[in-house]
């Protein structure tokens, strides 16, 4: 659970430093990480039923879209993907890219 609150900072920390920003951006992170969360129990529906999967890329794109914390969700949620420590690392370097933006943002704002 940690990874999701982990995955929030980007987030909160942009809500604190633009707030006029944080409700279109809330918005925006709620879409993204409910189909990304929708995606990864897809993908593991599909994995059960043996059927055609989603892109293990992807998925992972999805995160760095602001999908990570409904990828961190539906990774724990579904126990999927969670022998693959790759997808842990790509989210952790998706969240740590997204305060990376919003640190950036703040200092040339």
């Amino acid at each position: 659970m940690f990874k999701f609150f982990f995955s929030l900072i980007p987030l909160i920390w942009a809500g604190v430093r633009f707030p006029d920003l944080f409700l279109p951006l809330g918005i925006y992170v709620l879409v993204i990480s409910l189909f990304t969360f929708c995606s990864y129990g897809s993908d593991k529906f599909f994995a059960v039923m043996k059927w055609r999967r989603i892109p293990e890329d992807f998925l992972i794109v999805l995160g760095f879209f602001g999908g990570a914390p409904g990828a961190f969700a539906g990774m724990k949620l579904f126990h999927h993907k969670t022998a693959k420590p790759y997808f842990d690392r790509a989210l952790i370097t998706a969240v740590i890219l997204q305060s990376a933006v919003v640190c950036a943002a703040d200092f040339l704002g």
